[in-house]
């Protein structure tokens, strides 16, 4: 269920119930051709997530004004059979009956009146002019020049992202194509002080390599490499991030370049970047982060 709350929309599916048939409407689909193509999207006779689906279906309805009868239906039965509270008790015990009040106020909704369907603007799509392993040049305010490697790019309709590094250019003029190739990675601060860390336990490992008598589990590299390598991953990956427009009038606050393509990147374990707001917060992250402006 993926449920985290005891609110209609407090999990996964429904979220995504939700965000895909307000898309759906947004791009002129009727409400029942809606339903028709969720249903064919999602496993609505699956014992745990199907009393999840048209409950979340039916109090997205009710917020548009497109109540229709089918979901209505539907939904009503979910209600009356007390449909998902079981998989709901397993997951979220502790709001059982936070959950079973949700439910009465979405009923008494779906019973009362309802309003007139509202208009639903189309959601911003944000766009990726780049590829994986792309150099891209980024002027700060101060003038200064530092560069941005694209690690990676996701594109579905249910993700799009891309995750980046910060290169070690720091200079007056735009970096050059060699000079991005040439370029190590720029660390953030947690990065460092995680890799300091790191990079004491080891030290502390190979001293007690030496005294054997006082823990001879030391001397066992199997041991102790894979849990290094990956809090070693683990501090690489702080310094990667995620980049996003939240509008379509959105843009970096500096000048930014595609310089070259095919740059090589570390592979790091669990990797996901840190999310910190659209471009036009990248000004303050770097600063703060790495100390470039």
């Amino acid at each position: 269920m993926g449920a985290w709350g005891a609110g209609i929309f407090d999990c996964d599916l429904g979220l995504d119930v939700k965000a895909t048939f307000r898309e759906y409407i947004a791009d002129g689909v009727s409400a029942e051709d809606a339903v028709s193509r969720l249903i064919e999207e999602y496993d609505t006779d699956d014992p745990d997530e199907g009393p999840d689906f048209w409950l979340t279906l039916a109090a997205t309805q009710v917020q548009v004004g497109r109540l229709t009868e089918l979901v209505k239906e539907r939904a009503l039965g979910v209600i009356e059979n007390g449909a998902g509270l079981e998989a709901f008790a397993r997951d979220c015990p502790e709001d059982l009956s936070g959950r079973k009040r949700a439910i009465k106020r979405l009923e008494k909704k779906i019973l009362g009146p309802q309003k007139k369907p509202t208009k639903i603007k189309k959601e911003f799509v944000d766009t990726i002019e780049w590829e994986s392993g792309d150099g891209l040049a980024y002027q700060l305010p101060s003038g200064m020049w530092t560069g941005l490697k694209v690690r990676s790019v996701t594109r579905d309709p249910k993700r799009l992202e891309a995750l980046y590094e910060v290169v070690d250019i720091y200079q007056k003029s735009m970096p050059t194509a060699k000079e991005m190739q040439n370029a190590s990675i720029h660390l953030n601060y947690s990065s460092k002080v995680d890799l300091a860390a790191v990079q004491a336990r080891r030290e502390e490992i190979r001293r007690l390599r030496k005294e054997e008598s006082a823990w001879p589990r030391v001397t066992d590299d199997d041991h102790w490499e894979p849990t290094l390598k990956n809090q070693w991953c683990h501090a690489m990956a702080s310094s990667v991030f995620q980049l996003y427009r939240l509008g379509p009038r959105e843009k970096p606050g500096g000048k930014v370049v595609k310089i070259c393509e095919g740059l090589k990147w570390e592979k790091y374990t669990n990797l996901e970047g840190i999310v910190f707001g659209g471009w036009k917060e990248l000004d303050a992250y770097l600063e703060r982060d790495h100390g470039l402006k």
